[in-house]
């Protein structure tokens, strides 16, 4: 879903390509735009999320306390503009799963040139008051299986056996894999890590993996269309946007499963385990992390809306986040990185061999990067290019 609205609805609708529009309000679908309300949301059992949105507001006549309702309560990724006594306020679920930007009167789903983005748990009334911001809670956990259960519920509450995994083999989607009826989706050049982890863990799981292999030729043939697509320019956009761009392309499905997130919760990034060795304070790095993830989860967004593709990230369902942000931090590097993810891993039921499985970041894993890096005299052209696109 795309959504944009203010004084200037009928200007940014038209350069969102949106056509279905209610006074200064606009939405792509149907279903993300009601009376007052116009949202772009994935709302996990949810058909018609604005109207349902909507009744929080028709109920509770305080915008700030129906806000903290839908915090508290709504699960699935949401960023929704709605009218109320003649304001306009602004929303976003608290993970940061749906893009929304603001200027003066304007809101759009799309970055506005020299505007400002709904922070994820922030309510903001135009043209720019932050009334409320709903910051994520830590529940101190030390167990496994508690986290495991959460897990469970919220991979099979986000997933249904139409959708795939995004699967590199590694312990992040293998998990989600295992924990779900999903098949299996795979990205990387012929000679890639990523490729052959995938098929020795599908292998060892039981599992058919679709495979999609890319050439060179093809990366670097589809670097313009990735970056025409992102609001943002950057080498790891890129890297990661080809990625995907390939996968939505090539798969025929609506709902892919990403295991995004697992690494800012559970310790996967070295820069984090060198720090612990090295005696830093590691979990407000990681938080911080996690709370800047919103960025990556736009750039993702408008690759899979290009394609009318939807991610989901079991990892960054709000119960989950907040349970893990409460283990304490040592487990999750001793003995080794990653080590109460793979606790929880073993628990479920993964075979040993794919539990202590380590592997590289995506974009180094399917061999995008090296491919990339090889052009950056094209990246840098189309950089300067695309550094003022905005909507």
């Amino acid at each position: 879903m795309r959504i944009c609205g203010g004084n200037k609805v009928k200007e940014l609708a038209a350069s969102m390509e949106i056509s279905l529009q209610r006074g200064d309000m606009a939405c792509s679908q149907v279903e993300g735009i009601s009376e007052n309300l116009v949202c772009d949301a994935d709302l996990y059992g949810i058909s018609d999320p604005a109207h349902y949105l909507n009744t929080f507001f028709e109920v509770e006549p305080d915008p700030i306390q129906a806000a903290r309702t839908i915090f508290n309560t709504v699960k699935g990724g949401y960023a929704c503009a709605v009218r109320k006594e003649g304001r306009t306020y602004l929303l976003k679920d608290p993970v940061g799963l749906k893009p929304l930007y603001y200027r003066r009167q304007n809101f759009a789903s799309h970055n506005i040139e020299g505007g400002r983005p709904v922070l994820p748990g922030e309510l903001v009334r135009l043209p720019g008051t932050i009334c409320y911001r709903h910051m994520l809670e830590e529940r101190f956990t030390d167990n496994p299986a508690e986290v495991l259960d959460i897990l469970r519920k919220t991979t099979q509450q986000q997933t249904d056996k139409g959708s795939a995994v995004m699967f590199s083999g590694g312990i992040d989607s293998t998990l989600l894999a295992f924990l779900s009826d999903s098949f299996l989706i795979s990205c990387g050049l012929q000679t890639s890590q990523d490729i052959a982890n995938a098929r020795e863990a599908a292998s060892i799981l039981g599992e058919e993996l679709l495979e999609i292999v890319v050439s060179p030729h093809d990366i670097v043939e589809a670097i313009p269309q990735v970056c025409a697509l992102l609001s943002e320019v950057t080498l790891l956009n890129v890297e990661i946007g080809l990625l995907l761009f390939f996968l939505c392309r090539e798969y025929e499905g609506t709902l892919l499963i990403s295991g995004q997130g697992a690494d800012e919760l559970f310790g996967g990034y070295f820069k984090y385990e060198k720090a612990f060795r090295e005696g830093v304070h590691v979990h407000p790095v990681m938080r911080k992390d996690l709370e800047n993830l919103y960025l990556g989860l736009e750039r993702d967004c408008e690759v899979a809306e290009h394609f009318s593709k939807i991610i989901r990230y079991p990892y960054l369902g709000t119960d989950l986040v907040e349970a893990v942000l409460g283990v304490p931090t040592y487990r999750h590097f001793v003995p080794r990185r990653k080590e109460f993810l793979r606790k929880i891993a073993a628990l479920a039921g993964i075979p040993k061999p794919l539990v202590s499985k380590s592997k590289k970041a995506l974009q180094y894993g399917s061999g995008i990067h090296h491919i990339v890096r090889a052009h950056t005299s094209l990246l840098n052209a189309l950089s300067q290019k695309y550094c003022q696109k905005k909507v």
